[in-house]
């Protein structure tokens, strides 16, 4: 993965970084390596748990209106982040980056 990682860093992005950024390019590419492990970890263990319907069958005493709630709170959930989604690009530095360079290069 490390090999991989490099190669590709070196094809793409072909800036040679001096000495100062050697040790802060390996801690790059380990954070990246570890971040991808967590999530490709948490997606599988999402996906391997398979036999979930089959416990809610067999724990609830109604299982469709479980399942349903559960849809609702997935429902609910994605409405929450949709919103702080759309309060963080509100506060994203970049429009108002582009609104300052537009004033200078309009001056």
């Amino acid at each position: 993965m490390i090999v991989l990682l490099i190669f590709l860093g070196n094809v793409l992005l072909p800036i040679k970084l001096s000495s100062y950024f050697g040790s802060y390019y390996w801690i790059i590419v380990i954070y990246l390596m570890y971040s991808w492990y967590r999530n490709y970890k948490s997606l599988k263990n999402y996906l391997d748990d398979g036999g979930h319907i089959q416990k809610v069958k067999e724990y609830y005493r109604f299982p469709i209106a479980e399942f349903k709630e559960s849809i609702r709170r997935i429902e609910a959930f994605k409405v929450i982040v949709e919103k702080r989604l759309d309060i963080a690009k509100l506060f994203s530095p970049i429009p108002l980056l582009i609104y300052g360079v537009g004033i200078y290069v309009d001056d």
